[in-house]
């Protein structure tokens, strides 16, 4: 007789051993991970990209890409898509999109871990939805971080075909194209073919992006989002062509804070948008625009006041005229005063006179085209005023209202254009009694970087340093390293290099490296205090 109380034992050791195999072997698909969101699938080879297309349920899971690789092996059509995309009839579409019937698309999340795929090649004439994902979809389907190196894909007839995605229904935040190459019949983009999702923060720079209807350097024919995000790649189409978008077909569907620089030929034509009914906000072209039906910023135009505060280059682009926008010669392009209806947004930098505005993720030189002296953010502990430049350092200590903000800074600072008494010391303290004093009271994150080169020269002040004066109990300044600072106060007192004069506040995780201080009394390397908190200086 059995005994039941061994077979019970027995049941679950046999199931725990199931369970145990099942997790090694999903697991062993890849490079590591469970798939779920504290613990994602780990990708380190192209064999284990490939098998993400041959894996369906696993396609709303969480992706983590470990390493950089080449998908040079995969011709032809023998890379795994990822994604299904099955039509009910051939070709059927709606509205100039795509309509996807059936399909079973990626509704998880894969994030690129900032690496790069590089040589995605695709070649296909019959296949509808073409990318490294062919459909994207979900409400929480999002691809995030990557770069595409060199992609090559080939749709022939096909509709809705893009470098990344084929069609997108979900988000895509950070993703990059460079020197690619796509080509396909309807919906086609450098990035994406057919979008109705969001897309953030993505660029191509390619060379050339071409096929018969809707086809766009970024997106093909856009029904979403697109926000600061820009193209750079040369665009051919029979019809409805744009340096950004080849059409912008829905009433609700905008872009905004986006730009575009490549060529475009064609029918229906224009710098950013070949054909359009949404919405276009903050955006500028700068591409030589050819063709018929032409228009600088867009070509076709449905709805005339749908385009804000947007315009193109009547120079580079050969086009005086355009269905929206307002034209500009070139040096009225690179001039900041152009752009004061974008000044609200923050999302712009510009070096006037020398080229066109940036945006802010490109980190290039310029000063940031807004009416917020800090550029970004609102002070507010969950949205910091972000401190990029010098100026905006030196900015600070001329705003004693916002004194009481949070700051975080993003980038390392250099000081050396401010000699003398040049810089603006965040924090006055003249007396005991003095309505004038007025501390640093907020936060001021150093966000592990350093400001350099700070000098300060005078004979008759005291409490001077980068902070002159610190109080209040919440006060705080963190993670910030002085490299080679210098200061000469001559007879003054409560001198330091950091800060002048704390009463009450705390300085976490900061340090001097290299700099010399002079003064008459209570002078420190870092700072003088009198009610205080250093932690890991």
């Amino acid at each position: 007789m059995v005994n039941p109380t061994k077979l019970r034992f027995s049941l679950k050791i046999t199931l725990l051993i199931i369970i145990f195999l099942f997790n090694l072997s999903a697991q062993a698909k890849y490079g590591g991970g469970t798939g779920e969101s504290n613990n994602p699938y780990l990708i380190y080879t192209p064999e284990q990209m490939n098998t993400i297309g041959a894996e369906p349920n696993d396609w709303d899971k969480h992706f983590k890409l470990m390493a950089d690789i080449d998908l040079s092996a995969y011709i032809g059509t023998s890379f795994n898509i990822i994604g299904h995309f099955q039509e009910s009839s051939p070709g059927r579409q709606r509205s100039g999109v795509l309509e996807a019937v059936n399909q079973q698309a990626f509704s998880g999340i894969f994030d690129g871990n900032n690496h790069v795929i590089s040589n995605f090649f695709y070649s296909s004439s019959n296949v509808n939805g073409i990318g490294l994902f062919r459909s994207v979809s979900g409400e929480y389907a999002e691809i995030k971080n990557l770069t595409l190196l060199d992609p090559n894909v080939s749709g022939a007839e096909g509709i809705s075909v893009g470098a990344l995605i084929g069609v997108n229904s979900g988000k895509i935040i950070n993703c990059y194209v460079e020197g690619s190459i796509v080509s396909s019949a309807e919906n086609i983009g450098g990035l994406v073919g057919s979008n109705s999702g969001t897309i953030i923060n993505c660029y191509i720079e390619g060379d050339k992006i071409s096929g018969s209807k809707n086809v766009g350097g970024l997106v093909g024919s856009n029904s979403g989002s697109i926000t600061t995000s820009y193209s750079n790649v040369s665009v051919e189409s029979i019809t409805n062509a744009g340096g950004l978008v080849g059409s912008n077909f829905q009433v609700s569907s905008s872009i905004s804070n986006c730009y575009s620089t490549g060529d475009v030929s064609g029918e229906i034509v224009g710098g950013l948008v070949g054909s359009n009914i949404g919405n276009i906000i903050n955006c500028y072209s700068t591409g030589l625009v050819t063709g018929d039906t032409t228009g600088g910023l867009v070509g076709n135009n449905w709805n005339w006041e749908n385009v804000h505060a947007s315009f193109w280059d009547t120079q580079t682009s050969g086009q005086l005229i355009s269905n929206g926008g307002t034209g500009k010669t070139t040096p009225e392009m690179k001039t900041a005063s152009t752009f004061i209806p974008w000044e609200s947004d923050a999302v712009w930098t510009i070096e006037e006179g020398v080229d066109y505005p940036r945006l802010w993720w490109q980190y290039e030189s310029g000063v940031i085209i807004s009416d917020n002296p800090f550029g970004f953010g609102n002070g507010s502990e969950n949205n910091p005023y972000l401190i990029f430049t010098a100026e905006q350092m030196n900015t600070i200590g001329a705003e004693p209202n916002e004194w009481d903000k949070h700051f975080k800074l993003m980038a390392d600072i250099d000081l050396s254009a401010y000699t003398e008494t040049d810089f603006n010391i965040i924090g006055h303290y003249i007396s005991g009694d003095s309505f004038d004093n007025k501390p640093f009271s907020g936060v001021f994150n150093g966000n592990d970087h350093t400001v350099s080169n700070f000098s300060y020269t005078c004979s008759d002040r005291n409490c001077i340093g980068l902070f002159g004066y610190i109080s209040e109990e919440q006060a705080k300044i963190r993670d910030l390293g002085l490299i080679t600072s210098n200061i000469d106060a001559n007879d003054g007192s409560n001198i330091g290099l950091l800060v002048g004069y704390i009463e009450e506040g705390n300085i976490v995780n900061c340090y001097v490296d290299s700099g010399s201080v002079v003064g008459g009394a209570k002078v420190g390397g870092l700072g003088v205090c009198r009610r205080t908190s250093f932690q890991g200086e």
